[in-house]
């Protein structure tokens, strides 16, 4: 986690809780430092001061935006300032989060967790159905094995899609991919429970985690829907 603040005794307060609840921090007193370290070694989230001098946080933030080696690294932006026109403007900058002076430690380790939370599941997520990615769905699976869960794992693949593809073309190849992933979701909504699971390994291969009394109901109606 890289902390951007001109003042040291922030930079401090930040990084004490951070490193405490396991986290790798490095800190920076200005814009300028912070950008040239990102260019170095990409971190997994910047604490980013709105009020600096020299270079104001929301000039660090758009330059990060538009520079395609850092535009997917979260910020959140803190500030002294709680107005609304203030956290607009960050936000509209590409932050992720908000956070106004002053917090508490359990409040800037739930934002900064929120945050690198949902940056892995975006990053993981298969980009034209949003359902987990290969690296998602190995994690849920070693959770079960080592879980010793009972479960059912349902392979599911369209007969002939390359040539459907090719014949048709790639925009009709992806509503075919997104019309199965509406079926598998409402699979899920009607026949299964919270804590099945869907997984996208890519093109037309999908993946479903279930319990094996449910398994082969599911499966058939999923060829009945299709």
């Amino acid at each position: 986690i890289l902390v951007v603040d001109d003042e040291p005794h922030i930079r401090q307060i930040l990084k004490f809780p951070l490193e405490r609840a396991g986290y790798h921090v490095v800190t920076c007193s200005d814009g300028s430092e912070a950008l040239e370290r990102m260019n170095l070694a990409k971190p997994s989230l910047v604490l980013l001061d709105v009020m600096m001098p020299n270079m104001d946080g929301f000039e660090v933030c758009r330059k990060m935006r538009e520079d395609f080696k850092m535009n997917q690294i979260p910020v959140i932006m803190l500030s002294a300032k709680g107005e609304l026109p203030e956290r607009v403007k960050g936000l509209e900058g590409g932050a992720n989060d908000y956070l106004i002076k002053p917090y508490s430690n359990d409040e800037l380790l739930l934002r900064v967790r929120n945050v690198l939370e949902w940056n892995t599941k975006q990053k993981e997520a298969n980009p034209l159905t949003g359902f987990p990615g290969n690296t998602a769905i190995e994690r849920e699976l070693k959770t079960r094995i080592n879980r010793k869960e009972q479960y059912a794992f349902l392979y599911i693949d369209i007969d002939n899609f390359k040539g459907f593809n090719d014949y048709y073309g790639y925009q009709k190849g992806d509503e075919i991919i997104t019309f199965l992933a509406g079926i598998l979701s409402k699979t899920i909504e009607k026949l299964g429970t919270r804590d099945d699971f869907i997984g996208h390994i890519g093109g037309d291969d999908f993946v479903m985690i279930a319990s094996p009394a449910r398994a082969e109901i599911m499966a058939r109606y999923i060829v009945d829907e299709f």
